[in-house]
C-alpha cells in the first residue's frame, strides 16, 4: 500500500497538477530509499510494475539512483514487451515509453540480445519495412480493394463481406496501436536507436534502410532532424543568436559555441549537427527537391 500511495502521489504532483518543484522534492525523497525503489521494480499481474511513476523516474535519473536496481529495471524492459511499453502520460501525444526513455541514456551498454530486441521493437513504427511488408500481404490476401470498393460504394453488405470488413478494421487498428508504442512523430525509437552507440556505424547503415522504407520518407525525416537543430534552442533569426540553415554542415565547433556563449547548448547542438552529418552519409537522400532548405 506504501508503494501505491507513494507512486499515486508522484504521478498525481507530475501530470495531473504539473507541480514539478513539489514532484522533484518527493522524488528525492524517494529515490534514497532503496527498499521503495526496489519494491517499485518488483512485477505484477505478469505485464506491469508495482511503482509506475518512481520506475519511470528511475529511468529519467539514471545518473543518481542505485546502479543495481537501476539495471535490474533494465533487464526487465528488455525482456518483456509489456513492460517496455508501459506510457505513463496517457494525455500526452509524445506516447514516451519506458524502453525509448532507457536509451537515452548513452552510457548504458546493451547487450545484442538487448539491441535485437528494441530494434524488432523499433521495427513495428509506421513507416518501417517489417510495417510495410504486412500491410501488402494483408491487402494481398484479404481483397483489400474489393473492401474498399464495398466501403465507398454505401451499398448493403452482405454478412460474409460485414465479416470481413471487421477483420480488415481490426486489423488496421491493430497495427495501427502498435505502430503508436514508443514516441511518435520524427523523433520516435528509430531516432533514439540511430543516434546511440550501442549500435555499430555498419549497423546503422543497414538499419537506416529498414527503419524507413520510402525514400521521400526519409527525407522527410532528415528535414525533421536537421530543422530541430535550429529550432530547439532558439537558435533563429528572431534569438541573439543566430544558427543559419542553410549552412548547417559547415560550422565548427568552435563557431557553434561563438554563437551560443553557453557551453553546454553548444555541446548539444555539436553533437546533433555530427549527428545529421553522419545520417546524410549512410543515406544520402536521392533528391534534394523535397528539403526544407539547400545544403551549400
Amino acid at each position: 500500500m506504501m508503494i501505491e500511495n507513494l507512486d499515486h502521489e508522484l504521478y498525481k504532483t507530475i501530470y495531473v497538477e504539473k507541480n514539478f518543484y513539489e514532484a522533484k522534492y518527493l522524488w528525492e525523497s524517494i529515490k534514497r530509499n532503496s527498499i521503495i525503489l526496489k519494491e517499485a521494480i518488483k512485477k505484477v499481474n505478469h505485464d506491469m510494475v508495482s511503482g509506475l511513476t518512481i520506475c519511470e523516474r528511475i529511468l529519467l535519473d539514471f545518473d543518481n539512483v542505485d546502479k543495481d536496481i537501476y539495471q535490474e529495471l533494465i533487464e526487465l524492459i528488455y525482456s518483456n514487451v509489456d513492460v517496455a511499453r508501459t506510457v505513463l502520460d496517457n494525455n500526452s501525444s509524445e506516447r514516451v515509453s519506458y524502453l525509448l526513455i532507457s536509451l537515452f541514456n548513452h552510457n548504458l551498454k546493451l547487450t545484442e540480445k538487448q539491441k535485437k530486441f528494441a530494434v524488432n521493437e523499433a521495427m513495428n513504427k509506421k513507416g518501417t519495412i517489417k510495417y510495410e511488408k504486412l500491410e501488402q500481404e494483408y491487402f494481398k490476401n484479404n481483397n483489400y480493394k474489393e473492401i474498399i470498393k464495398y466501403i465507398k460504394s454505401g451499398k448493403t453488405i452482405d454478412k460474409k463481406d460485414k465479416k470481413l470488413i471487421g477483420q480488415y478494421f481490426d486489423y488496421i487498428n491493430n497495427i495501427f496501436c502498435l505502430s503508436q508504442t514508443h514516441g511518435n512523430g520524427y523523433f520516435d525509437i528509430r531516432y533514439q536507436i540511430l543516434k546511440n552507440p550501442n549500435w555499430s556505424i555498419e549497423e546503422k547503415r543497414k538499419l537506416v534502410y529498414d527503419f524507413y522504407y520510402d525514400d521521400e520518407d526519409w527525407i522527410n525525416h532528415l528535414n525533421a532532424f536537421e530543422i530541430r537543430i535550429i529550432n530547439d534552442e532558439g537558435i533563429s533569426e528572431d534569438s541573439e543568436y543566430f544558427l543559419s540553415p542553410y549552412y548547417l554542415f559547415d560550422y565548427s565547433y568552435e563557431d557553434i559555441l561563438k554563437l551560443c556563449i553557453n557551453e553546454k547548448i553548444a555541446e548539444k547542438i555539436w553533437a546533433e549537427i555530427e549527428f545529421c552529418r553522419q545520417m546524410n552519409e549512410i543515406r544520402p537522400p536521392k533528391s534534394n527537391k523535397n528539403l526544407v532548405y539547400k545544403k551549400r
